[in-house]
């Protein structure tokens, strides 16, 4: 497709109109040059020159290049549009609005981002009234990225319904960023009750939001933490109240792990909720949350142990390596994997941990653990590993796939 470029911004008041005159490069016959438009609307161009003009004369409007121009193919729109959002000026506004309505979804998304780029409060209600359009889920997305990105707190409202009622994961999860872009205290809610939407993309969209809004966001959620823990609302919807412990600890608020200590404690604590608290654990930063990580890979669920195993390759402790290894056993292919993963992490970060794995892979009896040991060690890419590898190689030629 054609380039295209600025060439400037020329008001001529004729009968009240105000007109734009921008520079785009265009197909001729033998090559490719520019020509240059006066755009008095979205429907109405005007070729005010081209360089065949000095060849064809009064037939210059004959010219390839001006046909093509007048065909309005969706290469030559797009261009327009993405040349008036370059001029970067309220009085384009008009006229990318218009281009929304353009016949050529590709022409209609680049007049979005241009308009989100300039963030003139003036399409609030147009935006407003493409929401209001159950048919094409895109413009619905496009329309919050727009509503988000200028930030009017009236719109709050109408994202919020949005955000709830939508049939489409996509628009829901682009409501809740833009209420999150937004800020508003009143978004609250909604964006609690978005943490149990079946698509995690719209759950993430929705703990980001809250952590965007900020403080009253994080203790209004550790209000409805506390209160469906104490009255054990929680068992009505694990997700639900294990989101919302995850969007707690990525708050970083310095009460979430206290907190979360509390829960881990709790009696009768269904495995799905010790699930979602080793991935909320993970995002505390907080050394006193290895211990419990380390006892869940003893759990009786494999889904507890495979979250433990990989939220463990976040800390620096030196209890880590040795239950990482020890996880390596497990009767469960994606925990060992898990571990494996992990403890690749953790030798990356801290390599004095490598003598620790080369001493127990050379002793390993389980024919699984030195699989996977011996894959970690040929996933470092640290010659000390190689005496090791073809040292087992000779006693254990079992693990010669990993090696």
């Amino acid at each position: 497709s054609a380039a295209s470029d600025v060439y400037k911004r020329q008001k001529m008041f004729t009968g009240g109109e105000t007109m734009i005159e921008i520079e785009v490069r265009v197909p001729c016959l033998q090559r490719e040059h520019k020509v240059r438009l006066r755009v008095q609307s979205w429907g109405q161009w005007e070729v005010v020159h081209t360089p065949c003009s000095r060849n064809l004369g009064p037939f210059w409007k004959e010219a390839r290049c001006v046909q093509y121009v007048h065909q309005r193919p969706p290469d030559m729109e797009r261009i327009v549009v993405e040349s008036l959002a370059r001029i970067g000026t309220r009085e384009v506004v008009p006229l990318l609005v218009d281009a929304l309505e353009s016949g050529y979804d590709l022409v209609a998304k680049s007049a979005f981002d241009a308009i989100r780029c300039l963030k003139p409060p003036e399409v609030v209600p147009t935006m407003i009234e493409i929401l209001n359009d159950r048919v094409i889920s895109w413009r619905r997305c496009e329309a919050c990225r727009v509503l988000g990105a200028i930030g009017e707190p009236s719109c709050v409202p109408i994202l919020c319904f949005v955000a709830l009622t939508d049939s489409n994961h996509e628009v829901r999860e682009a409501a809740c960023v833009a209420l999150g872009q937004i800020g508003s205290i009143i978004a609250v809610p909604t964006l609690i009750q978005m943490l149990r939407d079946g698509e995690d993309r719209v759950v993430h969209a929705a703990q980001r939001a809250l952590i965007a809004i900020g403080r009253p966001a994080i203790e209004a959620l550790i209000q409805f933490i506390r209160f469906s823990y104490h009255n054990r609302h929680y068992l009505k919807d694990l997700r639900w109240f294990g989101q919302a412990c995850i969007a707690l600890s990525r708050s970083q608020h310095p009460e979430s792990f206290r907190i979360l200590h509390e829960i881990w404690h709790g009696s009768q604590i269904p495995p799905a909720l010790y699930e979602c608290l080793c991935y909320a654990l993970e995002f505390t930063g907080v050394l006193e949350a290895v211990p419990l990580l380390i006892s869940a890979l003893r759990h009786e669920s494999q889904y507890v142990r495979f979250a433990a195993a990989h939220a463990l390759r976040y800390f620096d402790h030196p209890d880590i390596p040795p239950a990482l290894y020890q996880s390596l056993r497990d009767r469960s292919y994606d925990v060992r994997m898990a571990a494996t993963e992990s403890l690749i992490h953790v030798i990356h970060r801290s390599p004095e941990c490598l003598s620790y794995v080369c001493e127990r892979i050379v002793e390993e009896t389980d024919t699984e653990a030195r699989f996977a040991a011996s894959y970690v060690l040929s996933a470092l890419s640290d010659p000390r590993v190689i005496p090791i590898l073809a040292r087992l190689l000779q006693s254990a030629p079992d693990t010669d796939t990993a090696i």
